[in-house]
């Protein structure tokens, strides 16, 4: 069975994606088929050191079945077990990094045995910002 792949161009709107701004949830700004995001973000003190570091969100999408709202990753019944899974990002801007790197990150609710939540960051392969698009 090949594997199923989901891809959003944004020429519907969010589609379930949402941004993070310095006052939490935010709608998305869209401009000729694109999710724009600008600073300032908001900031996940939950991870500050000695964890990851404090953590810039400026996109995320649920793939929880029952999240209210649009979500075709949800009602397309994409799976969310990404183990293996090969995410391409398209991506263009400018960014002034400070030492810090675009990477992404898939959080996890677990419920058994114990109720956790569980962070994965993909820090070994960094998302490169330029002006112009690449993926």
């Amino acid at each position: 069975m090949s594997p199923k792949r989901h891809i959003e161009t944004f020429d519907q709107g969010p589609g379930g994606w949402y941004g993070w701004s310095a006052e939490g949830v935010t709608e998305l700004e869209f401009r000729d088929g694109a999710a724009i995001s600008r600073s300032p973000w908001w900031v996940d003190f939950n991870h500050a050191p000695p964890g990851g570091g404090y953590l810039h969100i400026l996109f995320a999408v649920n793939t929880l079945h029952g999240v209210p709202g649009e979500s075709r990753f949800i009602d397309n019944s994409y799976p969310t077990d990404f183990t293996d899974a090969r995410c391409t990002f398209r991506i263009k801007g400018e960014l002034q990094p400070k030492g810090s790197q675009l990477v992404l990150l898939v959080q996890s609710d677990i419920t058994e045995p114990v109720k956790t939540r569980v962070n994965s960051v993909l820090a070994s392969q960094p998302i490169e910002v330029t002006p112009e698009w690449s993926e």
